[in-house]
């Protein structure tokens, strides 16, 4: 239930001039003022400069009111190749109880085994939503300088179309929930889902990053456990005063150990673990009795057994 990707909408212009859009990456400019705090709108969005397409990709996205096809076509595509482009917006879908995943009863795959379908459409609001964007899109194609703008609506249909979330939302109600805020399924204690399904709403921006911090947090919430032996409750483990030492074991500095020292012992000591951090070619291996709990990062690890 309540699977959510973003709903994509905007606004294409022509130049007077070529403007070369195909340098830089594929998103080589993002606007993120409407993200948040937009009067009448639930949620929010990005903005960003969309890549510059091949012939036929670009084709597709010509203005509604040129053929795609014959002389008339071709001389578009000769004279304004260059010199069009789009803003795409990434807009923060609503979550929708009835759009779900399922697995079909009676259709199945090459093996015979039952195929999985979606169901379900995006919420009315998502397209208020998007007719906001595609507006502030076209004032800024305007600003600019294009001299012809037409919008990209937000499409209907089932809301997967990128960047899908939702299914295994996190919370704590186990009614309206599947997980806990450490990503622990309500009442199965070794079982953990640690992906874009726990996410409540996919905000405005690609979900990348949340995953990220949200598996660091789950692993470091499992690392807990480990540390203390507790049969508490997920909440209540990580309220204990029992005082841990542990040992952070990060690769050197070419391995980007500030990035490792933030993600890894800062994590460690806002959880209670009095931390001691070496690097991989400094371990006291005379001494490792003393810490509850080592942590040794991957490349730190790569290092170790090389060295013992």
């Amino acid at each position: 239930r309540n699977l959510q990707s973003h709903a994509y909408c905007g606004a294409a212009g022509t130049f007077p001039k070529d403007i070369h859009s195909w340098n830089g990456p594929g998103a080589t400019m993002a606007i993120a003022d409407y993200n948040h705090h937009n009067e009448g709108i639930v949620g929010g969005a990005t903005i960003h400069y969309d890549k510059h397409y091949g012939p036929l990709r670009k084709a597709k996205r010509r203005p509604p009111w040129e053929p795609t096809w014959g002389l008339t076509h071709k001389e578009f595509q000769r004279e304004n190749f260059y010199r069009y482009t789009n803003l795409r917006c990434c807009v923060q879908e609503m979550p929708y109880f009835n759009s779900r995943v399922f697995i079909h009863k009676t259709k199945i795959d090459y093996w015979g085994m039952p195929i999985v379908g979606l169901a379900g459409e995006r919420h009315p609001l998502d397209f208020k939503h998007c007719d906001f964007m595609s507006d502030r899109s076209e004032e800024i194609l305007k600003e600019a300088g294009a001299n012809r703008i037409w919008r990209v609506p937000g499409k209907k249909g089932n809301p997967a179309m990128v960047h899908q979330a939702g299914t295994c939302r996190m919370g704590d109600d186990p009614t309206t929930s599947v997980t806990n805020r450490y990503g622990q399924v309500h009442g199965i204690d070794n079982l953990y889902v640690g992906d874009a399904s726990t996410h409540v709403t996919n905000s405005g921006f690609n979900p990348s990053l949340t995953i990220m911090a949200l598996g660091f947090s789950f692993i470091l919430f499992v690392l807990a456990l480990t540390i203390y032996h507790s049969e508490l409750s997920a909440g209540e483990v990580i309220k204990t005063q029992e005082s841990k030492r542990g040992l952070a074991i990060i690769g050197d500095a070419w391995h980007s150990a500030a990035y490792q020292y933030t993600s890894i012992v800062k994590q460690m000591k806002n959880k209670g673990v009095e931390t001691d951090v070496v690097y991989d070619y400094d371990v006291p291996f005379d001494g490792l009795e003393v810490y509850d709990i080592i942590v040794i990062s991957r490349w730190g690890l790569d290092d170790l057994q090389n060295f013992k």
